[in-house]
């Protein structure tokens, strides 16, 4: 079979320093930015949706909710990377004053943020290169 090889931009990132928590990324994807952008307003949804739980209802509606938020972490990352990030936790548990999901989100933002801006340097100079000439 004939192969073909390119860069492109995955990354495999250890959760943690953990090697054997592994997932794979693309951090310059900016359509995670979208994809973020249409997760937003089911959120919200659910948030409403969720407002006021029967107590008998609690445990059923906590999992459901990991289900869902686990999802569009998937989805907003464009992999499937929820299991590994999260394990058997609720992705919805508090660390640090915020949810897990939340932590994650921004950690992936602060490391796509850079990655973006340094890819968009190098292809800027490679462009600069062929137009420096046109007025």
């Amino acid at each position: 079979m004939n192969n073909l090889e390119f860069d492109d931009g995955l990354k495999r990132l250890a959760i943690n320093g953990d090697e054997n928590r592994i997932i794979t990324i693309n951090p310059t994807d900016i359509a995670v930015i979208k994809r973020y952008n249409e997760v937003i307003p089911q959120l919200d949804e659910l948030s409403e949706k969720y407002k006021e739980i029967p107590q008998e209802k609690t445990v059923e509606a906590i999992s459901e909710l990991d289900k869902k938020a686990r999802e569009f972490i998937d989805y907003i990352i464009g992999s499937p990377v929820s299991e590994t990030v999260f394990g058997t936790a609720n992705c919805l548990s508090y660390a640090g004053g915020q949810t897990i999901f939340e932590n994650f989100l921004t950690a992936y933002m602060n490391y796509m943020t850079p990655a973006i801006k340094s890819e968009y340097e190098k292809s800027k100079k490679r462009i600069e290169k062929y137009t420096k000439h046109i007025k």
